[in-house]
């Protein structure tokens, strides 16, 4: 073999090399920006006193909460779903008091904006009683079929809930396989943020 093709074989090596090494560095980049601690599923049960359950779903820096809404207690019936999208970032490490024992636990800060929320009807009967009184606005609602209500969400006849734009500084911590968040109705500190951190009672699945 002559220099000439030497040189073209070791030049098409340094080039795979090069490019192996580009692509490895991208995917790195691209999942360090897309995932935090928290990604996954979190459910709770239902109380044998209430009608709703709850699951949060993290992933990468979106949240959504499901609220379930069920015809009777023990949540056998489903009769319609909330959904709250919201976006986070995480923030500083910060010592907050557990309501249970009124003992010190470092947290992780989280501010919460929410984006969006939509509803949907599970029953025949609702979904029809809703299109006759153009419930949101609506009268095309459709059984098991989500709307967005976000514009409309408070007003006469929809549904409630935060409205949309709105900054939630709280608190955020595992212990084990449960997901532990500020508590709403306690203390704040001086940077607003809940100094009270409190067992939201839904488990990583």
């Amino acid at each position: 073999m002559n220099k000439d093709f030497y040189i073209i074989l070791i030049s098409l090596f340094s080039l795979t090399i090069l490019s192996c090494a580009k692509s490895s560095t991208s995917s790195s980049s691209t999942t360090d920006n897309t995932t935090t601690a928290y990604d996954g599923t979190y459910n709770s049960v239902c109380p044998s006193n209430e009608k709703r359950k709850y699951t949060r779903v993290f992933s990468g820096t979106n949240m959504k909460l499901i609220t379930k809404d069920y015809n009777e207690d023990g949540c056998s019936t489903r009769e319609g779903e909330h959904v709250s999208y919201t976006t986070f970032t995480l923030g500083d490490n910060v010592t907050v008091t557990k309501n249970s024992d009124n003992s010190s636990v470092s947290a992780q800060k989280i501010t919460i904006t929410k984006t969006k929320h939509t509803y949907m009807f599970m029953k025949d009967d609702d979904t029809n009683s809703a299109n006759s009184t153009s419930a949101c606005g609506f009268s095309d609602w459709e059984i098991n079929v989500a709307k967005d209500v976000s514009s409309v969400l408070n007003q006469s006849g929809c549904a409630t809930g935060d409205a949309i734009g709105t900054v939630d500084k709280t608190v955020i911590l595992m212990i084990g396989s449960n997901l532990w968040m500020g508590d709403l109705s306690g203390s704040k500190d001086s940077d607003n943020f809940t100094a009270t951190i409190k067992d939201t009672e839904m488990d990583k699945e």
